[in-house]
């Protein structure tokens, strides 16, 4: 069985020699910095309502883009198109579990906590 790879060996394949533990726990530290301070917002009751759900979500999206871009290394290079891909057709599925996951409850929720006020 031929390899097709212009590296015989793995390590020398440029994705694993981008890769380093000093980006990993940059990566994990501003993750969990920006966790942090959502989970302090909420306990805290520091905004109210809709100022606390969009900081929250604001927060959460920012740590979402780090990880993506310090711990998967996902960026818009030549290198990474077929992972950028890979995301850019996730992300629509993604979106929609979560919509129909919170659809099915709130569902369920109006047949079985209100009897008679369901579909």
């Amino acid at each position: 069985m031929t390899s097709t790879s212009t590296h015989p060996n793995p390590l020398d394949h440029p994705e694993v020699r981008a890769a380093g533990a000093g980006r990993y726990a940059l990566g994990y530290l501003l993750s969990l910095g920006l966790m942090f301070v959502a989970t302090a917002l909420v306990l805290d009751h520091a905004l109210s309502g809709v100022g606390l759900l969009a900081a929250t979500a604001g927060l959460a999206l920012a740590a979402i883009l780090v990880q993506f871009r310090f711990l998967f290394g996902l960026d818009l290079s030549e290198g990474q198109v077929w992972q950028t891909t890979a995301l850019v057709l996730t992300v629509p599925l993604f979106i929609l579990m979560i919509v129909l996951t919170v659809w099915m409850f709130h569902t369920l929720a109006l047949h079985t906590h209100f009897p008679g006020t369901g579909m």
